[in-house]
């Protein structure tokens, strides 16, 4: 675990056998060795504000926070997709979002996305970053904010409470 954490694992394979030859000497094979580098980033995702715009638009902030927990830098490509209750309705899909880079202990270096609205309700997601790269033991975090309609004819009870289903996908 303590090399895994450090970035990367050495695994040293040998083996000795027996020789017919020289009445059961050992003889050593050929060392062969192979170090796996391991990526160790944690993406944690939060509704930071909803704020109501009137009573059927709703403009939610969401931040997401990108930690290095290994111990090599890591380059990343950020995507998201929403996961959301069936009365919620992106207000224009073809509005343009802005992600914003607000907080962190390393400076951003990739390149930010500039996805639209609709692109956050398909798979595989609206880009948010691309090509970033993270230093070992830092993080950062990025933010954008969405527009949703409310549908009260889609409106469940679940939906309505913010209740989360037994998987966790809301």
């Amino acid at each position: 675990q303590e090399d895994l954490e450090a970035g990367s694992v050495k695994n040293i394979a040998m083996g000795t056998a027996k020789d017919k030859e020289t009445d059961g000497e050992d003889v050593d094979s050929n060392e062969d060795d192979e170090t796996v580098t391991a990526s160790v980033l944690n993406v944690e995702k939060s509704v930071d504000k909803v704020m109501e715009i009137d009573d059927f638009t709703l403009e939610v902030t969401y931040s997401v926070k990108v930690t290095n927990n290994g111990g090599q830098t890591e380059t990343y490509d950020l995507q998201d997709y929403l996961k959301v209750d069936e009365a919620l309705m992106v207000e224009d899909p073809n509005a343009d979002v802005t992600v914003s880079y607000v907080a962190g202990d390393d400076s951003p270096n990739g390149t930010l996305g500039t996805p639209k609205a609709g692109d956050f309700e398909t798979p595989p997601g609206a880009v948010l970053v691309t090509g970033e790269q993270l230093l070992a033991g830092k993080y950062e975090s990025f933010e954008f904010k969405l527009r949703f309609l409310i549908d009260g004819n889609e409106t469940t009870v679940a939906g309505a409470n913010c209740e989360t289903d037994d998987d966790g996908d809301g």
